[in-house]
């Protein structure tokens, strides 16, 4: 029994063919290896490239200023002027809005007035709802609309407009008042006077009391 030939007892030729027989298999397996790993590493790389695009498209893409105006809302504000007559004045709500299209517009929830502070005839108005125009200084109030005067007189009704420049008050809804010197209503109304005049008009009924 003899031994396989090794590659030194092989002839040069045969030598040859079998060196390059292996190096033609080592490139055989790098070149399958090549063709399985390619694939994957360029399906890797266009899945990165996708969710990069589709994170900067929603999560990194950077908040825009808006072009347009934005209505401001204000929590408790405090607006504070003074009449023609120089009286000071003071306005509050529990929230206001600036009115996103017309900036002149505040919107008041439950607004409240303060008019002739530090004087004796101090007056205190209040409602549910109220705007507010910063242009002319008027304030347009809305359903629950009480007035309270210094004296305790209480007047209530549905409607009121301030202008805050003269303190006059009008309002076109009826309006009925209790106070020390009695009660009276009316269908509609003008307060002069920081509050001391009214005058009544339409269906106008009082009870005066007697001291």
């Amino acid at each position: 029994m003899t031994a396989a030939p090794s590659a030194q007892a092989l002839p040069p030729d045969a030598a040859r063919r079998r060196r390059g027989m292996a190096r033609w298999r080592a490139r055989s397996t790098m070149i399958h290896v090549f063709r399985v790993l390619l694939p994957v590493v360029i399906l890797a790389i266009l899945a990165a490239l996708g969710g990069w695009v589709l994170y900067k498209s929603t999560v990194g893409r950077p908040v825009e200023a808006p072009s347009g105006p934005v209505a401001l809302r204000m929590l408790t504000p405090l607006f504070y002027g003074r009449n023609t007559s120089g009286q000071p004045y003071v306005m509050g709500a529990r929230a206001a809005v600036r009115d996103e299209h017309d900036l002149q517009r505040i919107a008041l929830d439950h607004p409240t007035m303060n008019m002739n502070i530090n004087a004796p005839n101090q007056t205190r108005i209040t409602a549910d709802h109220g705007i507010y125009r910063e242009d002319d200084k008027i304030m347009h109030l809305d359903t629950n609309v009480v007035f309270v005067h210094a004296d305790g007189t209480t007047f209530k009704t549905e409607k009121a407009t301030v202008d805050t420049n003269t303190g006059i008050i009008t309002g076109d809804a009826p309006i009925a008042g209790d106070g020390p010197r009695g009660q009276i209503q009316g269908d509609t109304y003008t307060v002069y006077d920081k509050g001391d005049r009214i005058i009544f008009r339409g269906n106008v009924h009082g009870v005066i009391k007697r001291d």
